[in-house]
């Protein structure tokens, strides 16, 4: 797998093969070999729209992204995350992270991205005095109208 950094802030569909999302994107050899023989792919790792990222956190033509972050210094991994907007990709990483300091950009990134579609965040919950657990409201919503007869 080769990781591509998307410096655009769009999507981009590269004839078909290979659909990048802004960021670091996890990419298949074989799309991204095929991606990279059209001009306009070219065009776009030339004027560093488009990186392959390498296993050292440099960008290059041709990188070793085999390794994860393992093969990066505590400073471009950090970077490489905070450019990463793929929560698979992300955990992925988190699992075999070990540096403190990676796995808190990691988390902090994931916070950032948020919940997957169709899964809601856990509700914030305090305990009552009772002991029991009760729901956290904002009490910026406006009452609800009250019903009158006329």
């Amino acid at each position: 797998m080769a990781l591509v950094n998307n410096n655009e802030a769009r999507r981009l569909d590269l004839g078909g093969h290979v659909q990048l999302n802004p960021g670091i994107n996890e990419v298949p050899d074989d799309g991204w070999a095929k991606a990279k023989e059209i001009q306009l792919v070219k065009d776009y790792l030339e004027a560093k729209m488009l990186e392959e990222v390498s296993g050292e956190g440099q960008a290059t033509t041709r990188g070793d992204p085999s390794a994860g972050l393992s093969g990066l210094t505590e400073e471009a991994a950090t970077g490489t995350v905070q450019q990463t907007y793929d929560r698979i990709l992300l955990t992925k990483w988190k699992q075999s992270e070990k540096r403190s300091a990676v796995v808190a950009a990691l988390d902090t990134q994931l916070a950032a991205i948020g919940p997957p579609p169709g899964e809601k965040e856990a509700s914030t919950t305090a305990p009552t005095s009772s002991g029991a657990h009760q729901t956290a409201r904002s009490t910026s919503a406006a009452p609800a109208p009250s019903k009158r007869k006329e």
